[in-house]
């Protein structure tokens, strides 16, 4: 019987929820094995401020950060000083930070950052590493018997990071828009040494990461920023396996309309082939993909709408309501006068023989629908 990968993950996930530590090891593998077959683009995107600060005038200051604890004043200041970097990075320049009068105005407190650290040890009887000697080891060893045993101790860190901010932004005149408390949380452990205490974890750092996460957070109140996405292509059936891997290829560079020719060629053959019609929703998906990340959504809707035909499944209804979520972010970003407009919907064009060469770059100021930042990496 034919499973999609998709649902054997989704179910490995509800599954790992209940289950016991002894199956985890089962479930891993059942969750590795789900991902042979498809192929992983990794894809930068924009998305909106979750507020619009056009309509206040599309400046923004940043203002005092308190410290809860004299011991966090530096930090508030250098929380500060990352949520200013990260608006002055904004997409697009969407967002002009002011020193003061700005229309809106991002303010908050430092409540918590600590990282709690524990050496821990523990002592089981073991083989001996150093060589045995004196007339007992010489006697076992004539008489053939084990190794001498001694007790081994095995030192490790357990770690926990913590930082929690409260995020307020406020008009010039004082109104309160958005309050947010906002943690980041990290925890771990070091691996476990024997007969030694391994290095403690890099405090410092991982508090550092926390912080950061923490300012691109705030910052994406009010301007809007880039968010890191994995999109999943299905490998194709002969005769369109080559086709469908020259797709990822030109997915992974960029090239956009190469990549929905490519995929187009790759329907075609597989049609013509009378593959199962499992084998051909996964090469409409893979259109599909595209065309949601090109923001031709309504060609997107249409792929999905077809995959459904194909092989009913839940995948393909939860990328409808995927694909419908980056339509509304669309609009929000339009509005926050971020992302270029939509081209009109048109048909997708079919594909040469051989892929196409890769197009010129787009010229102008706005930036591409989604910029990919890794090529494609395969789990047999």
């Amino acid at each position: 019987m034919r499973v999609q990968w998709l649902e054997i993950r989704q179910f490995v996930e509800r599954l790992t929820r209940f289950a016991r530590p002894a199956s985890l090891a089962l479930l891993a593998f059942a969750l590795a094995l789900s991902a042979c077959g498809t192929s992983t683009v990794q894809m930068v995107v924009v998305r909106p401020a979750v507020l619009n600060t056009r309509a206040y005038g599309g400046t923004v200051t940043v203002g005092e950060w308190r410290p809860a604890f004299a011991d966090y004043t530096e930090v508030a200041g250098q929380l500060r000083y990352e949520i200013a970097s990260r608006m002055l990075d904004s997409v697009a320049g969407s967002v002009r930070l002011m020193d003061y009068g700005g229309g809106l105005v991002v303010t908050g407190q430092v409540d918590d950052y600590a990282m709690t650290l524990r050496e821990l040890t523990r002592s089981e009887p073991c083989e001996r590493d150093e060589a045995a000697s004196g007339k007992a080891a010489e006697g076992a060893i004539a008489a053939g018997t084990r190794p001498l045993k001694g007790t081994c101790t095995w030192h490790w860190f357990e770690w926990r990071a913590r930082v929690a901010v409260q995020a307020k932004v406020a008009t010039a005149s004082g109104q309160v828009l958005v309050w947010r408390p906002m943690t980041a949380e990290r925890s771990g452990k070091t691996y476990e040494a024997k007969g030694y205490a391994p290095a403690p974890p890099n405090g410092h750092s991982i508090l550092q990461s926390l912080r950061q996460e923490i300012a691109d957070r705030v910052a994406g109140l009010v301007a809007p920023r880039k968010e890191r996405v994995s999109v999943t292509l299905f490998d194709c059936a002969e005769p369109a396996k080559a086709v469908c891997e020259a797709g990822v290829r030109s997915l992974a560079g960029s090239r956009f309309d190469e990549a929905v020719q490519v995929f187009t060629e790759a329907i075609g053959r597989l049609e013509a082939a009378k593959v199962s019609s499992g084998e051909l929703a996964k090469a409409h998906w893979n259109r599909a993909i595209v065309l949601q990340y090109a923001r031709r959504f309504d060609e997107a809707w249409t792929d999905l709408q077809r995959c459904q035909q194909l092989d009913p499944s839940d995948i393909y209804a939860n990328q409808l309501v995927d694909l419908q979520r980056e339509r509304t972010m669309h609009l929000q970003l339009l509005d926050q006068g971020v992302a270029p407009p939509q081209p009109p919907a048109q048909s997708a064009p079919v594909a040469p023989a051989s892929p196409p060469a890769a197009p010129a770059a787009t010229p102008g100021d706005a930036p591409p629908p989604a910029e990919p930042v890794a090529p494609k990496a395969t789990a047999n």
